[in-house]
């Protein structure tokens, strides 16, 4: 099982590659809580997944993702629509 996430995430790498800037990533928390509502759940729901943080906290009911970006207010763009850039 697999969470991966929608958009860029602010790390050293996002950073120090100049990967974008702090508007376009989202905090590291959003795959930690992701994570944490994978392991609450029985093994066999979701044995064999690859899915998306987002689509993993929706199922949660957590629909505003704010509190995840690293600027307030902004919206960072899909790693699915930053592919199509190059």
């Amino acid at each position: 099982m697999l969470s991966w996430p929608e958009t860029m995430i602010e790390s050293l790498a996002t950073i120090n590659w100049n990967m974008g800037t702090p508007d376009m990533w989202r905090k590291p928390d959003i795959l930690s809580d992701a994570t944490l509502a994978i392991l609450k759940k029985e093994p066999k729901t979701f044995r064999g997944k690859a899915l998306m943080d987002e689509e993993v906290l929706k199922l949660e009911g957590i629909t505003d993702f704010d509190k995840y970006n690293c600027v307030h207010g902004s919206n960072p763009p899909k790693i699915s629509q930053l592919w199509k850039l190059f």
